[in-house]
């Protein structure tokens, strides 16, 4: 059997931290998680129920326009930091909540664009970014490796369902894993695909074609 974390409703940043929750906060904790994928970023606030200690979504999803990757190639991290604060404000009012975030092959794709091909020095730019505009909620940030990206989504399906595999498509990738020694992620442009799909697919009205219908949502 072969699910996706979007499967389970949450992105690889969110059902990992799910796990991290779970083993490291306790009961009656809650956390904001951003996702900060190829396509967009996502921010949730998972909670624990103070009865069992089970993680349930307390606050969200809040999706923020700008994509850390545009962000990252415009040099204008900071201003990505600051419509996410306000995202994380939203839904978790109380300033000390902490933030844990990921950005994966958008992410990837952009730093290795603009030549920079340290992940974790990238991690810890952007993690300084988030802080500061968070106004010092405890946070933590990092860019993900492709490897890295498939074992969380591994790692993240199986929290809730153990003993399946993984094939999870993102924006600019493709995660595989059927163990967490064996995860690969493939580079995999689905927005170019989308593109070129809708070039030659003819529109006979408004609304007709699927690609219509997805991009109203």
């Amino acid at each position: 059997m072969v699910l996706t974390p979007s499967t389970l409703g949450l992105g690889a940043a969110a059902a990992t931290a799910w796990i991290l929750q779970r083993r490291r906060l306790g009961t009656d904790k809650r956390m904001v998680v951003v996702d900060a994928g190829s396509g967009s970023t996502r921010c949730v606030c998972l909670g624990t129920r103070r009865c069992d200690g089970a993680v349930r979504v307390v606050g969200g999803p809040e999706r923020v326009p700008r994509r850390l990757g545009d962000a990252l190639l415009a040099d204008d991290v900071d201003a990505w930091a600051r419509d996410v604060a306000r995202a994380v404000d939203a839904i978790a009012p109380k300033s000390t909540t902490p933030v844990r975030g990921a950005a994966t092959a958008g992410a990837r794709e952009a730093l290795r664009k603009s030549g920079e091909k340290d992940l974790g020095k990238a991690g810890r730019a952007v993690e300084a970014a988030l802080a500061a505009s968070t106004r010092g909620r405890p946070t933590a940030f990092a860019v993900l490796s492709g490897a890295e990206e498939a074992r969380l989504e591994f790692r993240a399906v199986n929290a809730a369902l153990p003993g399946v595999g993984v094939l999870a498509g993102g924006g600019k990738s493709l995660q595989v894993a059927s163990s967490l020694e064996d995860a690969a992620s493939l580079d995999l442009d689905s927005f170019a695909g989308h593109e070129r799909v809708k070039k030659h697919v003819p529109r006979r009205r408004p609304g007709c074609c699927l690609f219509d219908r997805l991009a109203q949502r």
